[in-house]
């Protein structure tokens, strides 16, 4: 079931991420946000899907910042 859960859970934190980026309307400041927190927690861009589906509770890094980048103000 945690597999399950934490797929819930990332869907919950795109839709946060969305959220964010059409009340801030600035991709840029986020994305900046994002590299650094990355760079502090020493987090990894691009994991595997495996270690993303048994592992993670929030989309991997590169996916939030592709989503940022693409996000359209």
């Amino acid at each position: 079931m945690v597999p399950l859960a934490l797929a819930l859970s990332r869907a919950y934190e795109r839709r946060a991420d969305r959220f964010a980026l059409e009340i801030t309307k600035n991709p840029a400041a986020f994305v900046s946000a994002m590299r650094r927190l990355g760079a502090q927690n020493l987090a990894e861009a691009h994991p595997s899907r495996v270690v993303q589906w048994l592992f993670y509770s929030h989309p991997p890094l590169g996916e939030r910042i592709a989503a940022a980048q693409q996000f359209k103000v």
